[in-house]
């Protein structure tokens, strides 16, 4: 591979940086200006990615090098917000070369007037307060220059009283303000983490009574939030002396390759000090009073609403606790946990979490203190006593609360909060595993690993599915103690649980077949997710307790399910609802596991269920529960409710609930949310199919018939979403009902299918939902050739349920939302499949080759247009048809269809890519059959608006005429079928519009050169009569296309180009000023192209008169003698009035010479709202 990993770098990745560093050193020390900020650049640029410590020991520190370095940092414009890369890395250069092991005395020079120790600390504090990132830099610069010992001397103590006093002055209310105090923080920061502690102890006390005085934690201003703790925590550690705490738990090697070995000398090794560093006893260590102050800044940080505050006040509290005897640990590790109750902010949760964390990876949360005795020698009964109840509250307490965290979610609103908070938790089981002895974890094993399963599975968050999955895999490792380890871990993988569905549904069932996991997989469904607040959790929730039902079968019969039944009654909408749907899929889980095991279904599900089942519905249909707040979700679950009944064919026959339900049932499908009415549609299926039969299996036709009437009559409301749910409805219908009515059935679709009225146009989705239900109508009732109309589908009907399709597949209806007819062409083509594959199965004779004939031609003509999805519809609906098994007869052109499309496009093609399809479908021009239906298609790509659909339509389109033009035969045939989709289509806006701008490209690309020296050409001649023909309604925005159209045309001589010539005058004094303005840039650039159409004595005066004239002046009156000038330098007649326009002059007195049937107000209006929408042309 050529990939290069710059975090992991390679030997030969760190050779080639190494080497690039030098010599981009070097072009800086050779001075210049031309390129050395892209140098400069290029350096920030290898820090940037790994690190500036990293590149920092990559720059020379010699002597010679301080001097230049120096020089061109003060040259540098500290307001220059340009080159700010160029300051950086000069001061990380400084902050390297400012280290040589020599005084700074000796590189004064006697013309120099400052010393260079003042002349750096000058520089570096100049740059501490600009707003850019060189702030940074130059805290460095002065952390590590004042940690020399000559400089300490000298300018330590005045340098940090100047830093604390300006501290204090600056004002933080200003944006000045904070940039200027955030310099001054991050440089004390830097000193205590580079100086000495005897250097900077000193100074101590007054830096934190200034930093308290400050009160920084109160600040909007993030940054200073972080510097305030950073320092604090590194003023604490100044005041405690460097040391290993004699109490701290320590587990030995932490290394991987020396597991084994660990395990073997686990006595040995378990208990020992890290270092050689003596252990303190902590009666002989005093703490400074200060750290008082400390660690109560530290904790209030950890409740802070920034994550990266909380992370550096975690971490500093773990440092200072490292430092403390037992005593004041203790209270710490209290504190801490006081921080985990619901009082509590999330952030406070998250940063107790962090600082479990960190207490836990430095041996400062204990396991077994008792295990330690050598530690006891010294010490009184009461210390031992204390010790032991500090170790039982540990155990007890921590791994409880981490469990609480691992599923800590608060609602707050429409979402909820508490992911970050589970994200950590799993960094505190992390951080467990590599810090506790597997025995010492061993009585914890299984809480925590039920936990971690729980959240990697069962976790709405990818990040929190994974990080938990990441922490049992350490503890696999680590501990080798979690049950079933490589197998949890084989099935819950960093990809498998990256989905949610797939983790719920399946990941869940895998782990739940181990027996530690099994129930509190469970339980935590039933206990946290049945009420979460999102409705996908909730389904999955669901539908993952069915899958789960076969593991435990008793515990859901005996537990889960009366908790569940106890909660549909809840006044948490959220619990009602995950409860209503739980049940409903448990129901039908206990159906199939009856089948499976051959027992009966009330061995799982008593009568006393199935009463207080029908009893919940009940209640909630008298209680309004529809109605009030959440009652779309309740009306969603009944019907989930009642559709797992059906399915699960409970005893409720002949029960007056079934009457409730199907009213229930009724009111959803024409409820507003589709989803519900899709909900309604499936419950209604099932309820019909179980219960609307009698003992013998056959149909109870009087309520058939009732149900029938009710669907029928709803089937014509103006009512939309009445109409929608009850079309839907009728494509779930059961062979058990339509059976002996599929003629009603079938033509009450055909008519809902259809715009019958004008009422009917905007209700597209509803005519799509009809085509939806014949298509699932047809898999239901199938094709019996010999049928009866009433029963089966059969010859006698199969031509008239094609009708119906075809004529869907010419719905082109538009409103404000589009081409809404869209969906239900693509509902029709989908039909059309099932339909076409049904009827081949059983008898292919039963196809009529016009059928398909025009099957194929409709398919060819969506593949072409330009709605990217309709496309694919078409196109992959076209290519399954094309290679059905067994063949489908009469298919036109179908060896050659098969060359076009080969079989592997089923698979490989997009049809969605233009590039790709209308490459494919353009070379179907070449098919007589498809020719008209192909170029149509392609006419609507061409003449769209969305560039890159016209780009490669538009090419394929040429590319494909260019492939012909020499070929008098075809071209021959292309035009005459271009003129024959005008023709059909005269005055037809979807298509003409499309079309004129489809003549414009192609005239400018000379797509219909071979006809141009043909002397009044029929095609020149015939599209301007057409176009001349389509514009007599004036359309402003076809009026533009057309103008183009007829510049093009003017490259054909003969009388034609006369013609068009004077029509272009009758444009230049057109009413409307841009159409004289677009009239006369079109023939100035037609005169320029065709040097053959004006001659050459008059050429130069028509051309000065074209640019020189202000064809847009409102006075119309002022361009006529211009234009008529024109005409006779032209030779061509003066347009004169009409005498009906003659006769109408005196009430149009602005009117031009072109006779138009619209009124010039009515035009106006007209034009002004389409100037918006002309497209922009190529």
């Amino acid at each position: 591979s050529n990939y290069v990993s710059l975090s992991h770098p390679s030997d030969q990745t760190v050779i080639f940086v190494e080497s690039l560093t030098d010599i981009l050193l070097d072009h800086i020390r050779a001075g210049g200006n031309d390129r050395i900020n892209l140098t400069f650049k290029y350096l920030h640029w290898i820090s940037k990615v790994r690190g500036y410590k990293y590149v920092a020991r990559l720059f020379p520190h010699e002597v010679a090098d301080l001097e230049p370095v120096l020089q061109l940092l003060v040259k540098q414009d500290k307001n220059d917000a340009e080159h700010w890369q160029n300051r950086y890395i000069l001061l990380l250069w400084l902050s390297v070369v400012c280290m040589v092991p020599f005084d700074m005395s000796r590189f004064d020079g006697s013309s120099d007037s400052k010393p260079m120790l003042d002349r750096i600390m000058d520089t570096a504090i100049m740059y501490l307060t600009v707003s850019d990132i060189s702030r940074d830099m130059a805290g460095i610069v002065l952390a590590k220059f004042l940690s020399r010992p000559d400089v300490r001397d000298r300018k330590l103590n005045s340098f940090m009283s100047m830093v604390l006093q300006k501290s204090k002055e600056v004002d933080v209310t200003l944006m000045v303000g904070m940039v200027e105090l955030s310099g001054y923080l991050s440089v004390l920061a830097l000193i205590y983490k580079h100086g000495k502690r005897t250097d900077v102890l000193p100074y101590a006390k007054s830096v934190l009574d200034t930093i308290i005085s400050l009160n920084l934690m109160e600040s909007s201003n993030t940054l200073l939030r972080k510097y305030s703790i950073k320092i604090v925590q590194r003023v604490g550690l100044a005041f405690l002396k460097s040391r290993v705490a004699s109490w701290r738990y320590t587990r030995g090697s932490r290394s991987l390759l020396s597991l084994k070995e660990n395990q073997q000398k686990k006595d040995a090794t378990s208990g020992e000090m890290l270092t050689d560093e003596a252990p303190v006893d902590d009666e002989e260590y005093d703490v400074p009073e200060e750290i008082e102050d400390v660690l109560e800044q530290l904790l209030g940080g950890l409740k802070d609403k920034d994550t990266v505050v909380r992370w550096s006040a975690a971490k500093g509290v773990g440092r200072v606790t490292g430092r403390l005897p037992l005593e004041l640990a203790d209270e710490i590790v209290e504190s801490i946990l006081r921080l985990f109750n619901l009082g509590e902010s999330d952030g406070a949760w998250h940063g107790g979490c962090l600082t479990l964390a960190e207490l836990g990876r430095r041996g400062l949360l204990l396991p077994e203190r008792l295990k330690q005795g050598k530690l006891f020698i010294e010490v009184n009964l009461c210390q031992v006593v204390k010790l032991a109840l500090t170790i039982i509250h540990m155990a007890i307490t921590v791994v409880p609360v981490v469990k609480k965290a691992l599923v800590y979610d608060v609602k707050r609103g429409s979402y909820s909060v508490g992911s970050h908070v589970r994200d950590a938790a799993c960094y505190v089981c992390w951080a467990f595993a590599r810090a506790y002895e597997p025995t010492d974890i061993k009585p914890y094993v299984t809480d925590i690993a039920s936990a971690l399963v729980i959240v990697s599975v069962f976790d709405r968050e990818v990040n929190c599915r994974r990080a938990a999955s990441a922490a049992f895999q350490e503890n696999v490792g680590r501990q080798g103690t979690f049950p079933h380890g490589i197998d949890v871990l084989t099935a819950a993988d960093f990809f498998s649980i990256g989905h949610r569905t797939n983790a719920y549904l399946n990941v869940s069932v895998n782990l739940a077949q181990y027996d530690e996991y099994t129930l509190p997989l469970i339980d935590h469904l039933v206990a946290a997710k049945i009420n979460h607040w999102d409705i996908q959790v909730r389904s999955l929730t669901a539908s993952a307790l069915c899958n789960l039902t076969p593991k435990a079968s008793e515990h859901i019969k005996n537990h889960v399910v009366p908790q569940l039944l106890s909660q549909i009654n809840s006044i948490d909408i959220f619990k009602r609802h995950g409860s209503l749907i739980a049940l409903a899929e448990i129901i039908h889980a206990f159906y199939n596991l009856s089948k499976v095991e051959n027992v009966a279904l009330s061995e799982f599900i008593d009568q006393g269920v199935i009463d207080e089942l029908k009893a919940a519905t009940l209640q909630i249909e008298k209680s309004n529960a529809f109605k009030a707040v959440g009652g779309d979700l309740m009306r969603s679950a009944v019907c989930q409710l009642i559709e797992r009944v059906a399915q699960s064919k409970l005893p409720c026959h002949d029960d007056a609930v079934i009457e409730t339900w199907q009213n229930l049932i009724e009111e959803a499908l024409s409820y507003t949310d589709s989803e519900i009415r899709n909900k309604a549609a499936l419950a209604l299926e099932a309820l019909t199919t179980e219960y609307y039969q009698d003992e013998n299996g056959s149909v109870k036709v009087d309520k058939r018939d009732v149900l029938l009437k009710r669907i029928f009559s709803n089937l014509t409301t103006d009512a939309e979403y009445t109409r929608s749910g009850y079309t839907k409805a009728m494509g779930h219908l059961p062979i058990l009902l339509i059976r002996g009515v599929l003629s009603q059935v079938l033509n009450n679709l055909i008519r809902a299918s259809v715009v019958r009225k004008p009422n009917d146009a905007h209700l597209s989705e509803t005519r799509a939902d009809a085509v939806i239900a014949l298509s699932r109508i047809f898999t239901t009732v199938g094709v019996d050739k010999s049928g009866n109309t009433e029963n089966t589908f059969c010859q006698d009907n199969i031509p008239s349920v094609y009708d119906a399709l075809l004529t869907a597949l010419n719905d082109y209806t538009i409103d404000s939302r589009g081409d809404v007819g869209a969906w239900v062409r693509e509902a029709s083509m989908t039909a059309i499949q099932v339909f076409t594959s049904l009827i081949v199965n059983h008898d292919p004779s039963l196809l009529n080759p016009e059928t398909v004939k025009q099957i194929f031609c409709f398919l060819l003509q969506q593949a072409s247009e330009k709605i990217d999805r309709t496309r694919d519809v078409a196109g992959r609906t076209m290519l399954n048809l094309l290679y059905h098994e067994p063949p489908i007869p009469h298919i036109p052109h179908f060896n050659e269809l098969r060359q076009i499309f080969p079989e592997t496009d089923i698979r490989f093609l997009n049809w969605a890519s233009a590039s790709l399809a209308f490459a494919r479908t353009v070379r179907a021009l070449a098919l007589p059959t498809y020719k008209y239906y192909v170029l149509l298609g392609l006419i609507i790509s061409v003449g769209g608006l969305t560039e890159s659909l016209v780009q490669h339509s538009s090419d394929s389109l040429t590319s494909y005429l260019k492939e012909i033009e020499n070929n008098e035969e075809e071209m021959k045939s292309y035009s005459q079928t271009l003129l024959d989709v005008y023709e059909q289509n005269l005055q037809n806006d979807r298509v003409t519009i499309p079309l004129l701008n489809t003549l414009e490209v192609l005239l400018a690309n000379s797509s219909f050169g071979c006809f141009v020296n043909v002397e009044d050409h029929p095609f020149a001649t015939k599209l301007y009569s057409l176009t001349r023909s389509d514009i007599s309604k004036t359309h402003p925005q076809k009026m533009a296309s057309a103008i183009n159209v007829f510049a093009g045309l003017l490259e054909f001589r003969g009388k034609i180009r006369r013609k068009i010539i004077q029509y272009m005058m009758i444009l230049l004094c057109h009413r409307i000023p841009w159409v004289r303005k677009n009239a006369s840039d079109r023939f100035y650039m037609a005169c320029l192209t065709f040097d053959d159409m004006i001659d050459e004595d008059v050429q130069a005066e028509v051309m000065d008169i074209l640019t020189e004239t202000i064809w847009d002046d409102d006075d119309v009156s002022k361009l006529k003698p211009v234009r008529n000038k024109l005409c006779d330098l032209l030779k061509v007649p003066v347009p004169v009035l009409k005498k009906s326009a003659q006769s109408n002059k005196a009430k149009a007195k602005n009117s031009s010479d072109d006779t138009s049937g619209n009124t010039d107000k009515e035009y106006k209006a007209a034009s002004a709202k389409a100037l918006d929408t002309l497209p922009k042309r190529r």
